[in-house]
């Protein structure tokens, strides 16, 4: 599990406390998700080029649909409320 170091301000400056991630780690980030999905995306495209990798950049990020994105969310223990008018 990764871990998140925070070093706290005092006046030497060597007050550092150590505190686990949140218990869901990145699996509980809808971002992470849908940064695994480009990256993996870009991995199969293995360009060998700057324009190439650029085409394959944006073919990535349009491949991340609007069902994508809301299931990340729901993945990740967000649920969806109804906003009334």
């Amino acid at each position: 599990m990764p871990f998140l170091f925070i070093a706290t301000a005092s006046s030497d400056f060597s007050v550092t406390e150590q505190r686990k991630q949140n218990h869901r780690g990145t699996h509980g980030n809808p971002i992470e998700e849908a940064f695994a999905k480009i990256k993996n995306l870009l991995r199969k495209a293995s360009t060998r080029t700057k324009g190439a990798l650029v085409e394959a950049i944006g073919a990535a990020l349009s491949a991340v649909s609007a069902a994508d994105a809301r299931a990340f969310f729901e993945h990740a223990g967000y649920r969806p409320t109804a906003h009334l008018l």
